[in-house]
């Protein structure tokens, strides 16, 4: 009678038990570094697609996740810009939300500047494509507009 008791037990446990593998809170994203290019660049006009570059997402324990793409150069650009997007929320692979400082421009000799971005994307197996456009970004007092979409496939665990 107890073994059955247990069995009863751990068949109704496995139903009422939170199922890990919810896309909702991001426990089904593929955590790691991807390996890929941005293959849309606008930066006050149409640059070329840039590669290679990485990208690394990470996945918090709220089951939202971050985005963040090391420093990089476009063209003759002064600067540099890192996309930093963090707690941005998961619904079955698929994310679209606004993020404060998602994006952030570092000139020689100046401090960075952090702009607002509007971070759209998915994940699914191991590909990654998400972009990012600024939202009403100014710098120095000039207005600009800044979108890349990163596309990319599952390369390694992050370090």
């Amino acid at each position: 009678m107890k073994h059955f008791i247990l069995m009863i037990l751990a068949v109704v446990s496995m139903f009422v038990m939170p199922n890990k593998a919810n896309a909702s809170d991001g426990s089904s994203l593929k955590e790691g570094v991807y390996k890929g290019a941005l293959t849309y660049v606008y930066m006050n006009g149409d640059k070329d697609p840039y590669s290679p570059i990485e990208a690394e997402l990470t996945v918090n324990a709220n089951g939202t996740i971050n985005l963040y793409v090391d420093a990089f150069k476009i063209g003759k650009m002064p600067g540099t810009i890192t996309i930093d997007a963090k707690k941005i929320t998961v619904t079955d692979g698929s994310f679209k939300q606004d993020i404060d400082k998602a994006i952030l421009f570092k000139m020689p000799l100046i401090s960075k500047k952090e702009f607002k971005a509007n971070v759209d994307g998915s994940q699914t197996g191991n590909d990654l494509k998400f972009t990012v456009s600024s939202i009403d970004a100014t710098y120095l007092g000039v207005s600009f507009k800044a979108v890349v979409t990163f596309e990319g496939t599952w390369n390694r665990e992050a370090e």
